[in-house]
């Protein structure tokens, strides 16, 4: 049985863009959205999707209005990869990791079904979760699309950002490559790298950055993890160090104090310390790392451009 339902939308003007959204009902986790059960010609629901994408493609061509948006299901294989699926059905990726709320190209274990779009976009949630998504809400909203649609069994509301993609940064924080600024406004005063020290003019490598901000500045955490240090070193002063669980470690030092307990659980932004000028240091700021399965990485080029 097939039936034609519209997807319920945020009305925030009355001129508000209305899409409607054709619904097969099937026994799969989403009832309300044809399911896709083989990704090959054979199977007439992805013919119909397959129909949809392309229809969405000349349209943008042709500089004419895009169809309605639909939203299918498909079951991953245990081979399927969310770049390999978004391949099939000839969608960026950002398009199915926006819309099921994907922060990385793992596909959870607990998503049995994985929601597909008829057409490329962005799907920005109007209450972010994820680092990801904090950073999608900043963008432009001027052709958006309210809408509200089901995903892992509760109502999202979105605005729909039809033919847009993930931004360079937006890709690197997709892929974990990319963390937040540790400090809301900084100065870079010395780089990554090998330097002359400020105490003995010798040639040594800076495993870090050093980031001038105003004493007692709040240090944020660069990305979620586990306090896995903190107290006081002769070079670093008052220091923490988290874990964030996949292999990243992020240290911050020379700071006026610490806010955090030992194997405090952090979120993404969450205040640790505040700025000072502990330890073995030259003025008050803040000494920065991020390593990786315990090897020191240039933080400036996993951090946003954005802010420094």
């Amino acid at each position: 049985m097939v039936e034609t339902r519209r997807v319920q939308y945020c009305t925030a003007t009355a001129m508000a863009l209305l899409l409607l959204v054709f619904f097969f009902v099937t026994d799969g986790a989403y009832g309300q959205y044809p399911e896709i059960r083989t990704l090959n010609n054979t199977d007439p629901v992805f013919r119909q999707h397959q129909e949809g994408v392309n229809q969405y493609y000349q349209a943008a061509a042709r500089n004419q209005g895009q169809p309605p948006l639909m939203v299918y299901q498909v079951k991953p294989r245990e081979t399927d990869t969310l770049l390999s699926i978004a391949a099939r059905f000839s969608l960026p990726y950002s398009a199915i990791a926006s819309l099921n709320r994907l922060d990385s190209p793992e596909i959870p274990h607990t998503r049995n079904y994985l929601l597909v779009p008829s057409m490329p976009g962005l799907f920005v949630p109007a209450t972010p979760e994820s680092d990801l998504e904090s950073m999608l809400v900043q963008r432009p909203s001027a052709n958006a699309i309210p809408v509200q649609i089901d995903v892992a069994g509760s109502p999202v509301s979105f605005r729909f950002q039809p033919g847009e993609d993930f931004s360079s940064e937006e890709r690197l924080a997709f892929l974990r490559a990319l963390f937040r600024s540790p400090l809301l406004e900084f100065r870079v005063s010395s780089t990554y790298g090998f330097r002359r020290s400020p105490f003995t003019g010798a040639r040594s490598f800076h495993n870090g950055v050093d980031l001038v901000a105003p004493m007692g500045a709040n240090v944020h955490a660069t990305r979620s993890g586990r306090v896995t240090e903190t107290g006081y070193d002769t070079i670093y002063g008052r220091y923490v160090l988290l874990d964030h669980g996949t292999g990243y470690e992020s240290l911050y030092g020379h700071l006026g104090s610490i806010v955090v307990d030992l194997d405090e659980q952090v979120r993404s932004g969450a205040v640790i310390g505040k700025v000072g000028n502990s330890g073995l240091s030259t003025g008050v700021h803040l000494h920065f790392e991020i390593r990786m399965n315990g090897v020191a990485r240039d933080p400036m080029q996993l951090l946003p451009r954005t802010g420094r």
